[in-house]
């Protein structure tokens, strides 16, 4: 178990063994659930189209084909790139 101290702006440094484990890098986002005296910290999930993923259906909408939804992920792939490279990250 790590121990961090809270500064006084309410920061906490996360422990090298723990950045390394979970492959953060400078500008990744962790989150925290509140469990009263305890807490849950994790790495915070990448928000980017993969994870909707299943999550929605259309009511009474047809199922796309295999060919409609390779080109969905392949659009998705290539704009999430596109927007590292923007970025700096790719």
């Amino acid at each position: 178990m790590a121990t961090m101290t809270v500064s006084s702006k309410g920061q906490i440094t996360l422990p090298m063994s723990i950045r390394r484990s979970w492959g953060l890098k400078p500008g990744d986002k962790v989150s925290i659930s509140d469990l009263g005296e305890k807490g849950i910290l994790k790495k915070a999930s990448s928000g980017d189209i993969f994870s909707l993923v299943g999550r929605f259906k259309k009511h009474g909408a047809k199922p796309l084909s295999k060919s409609e939804q390779e080109t969905l992920v392949s659009q998705a792939a290539y704009d999430e790139y596109m927007r590292k490279v923007r970025e700096g990250r790719a």
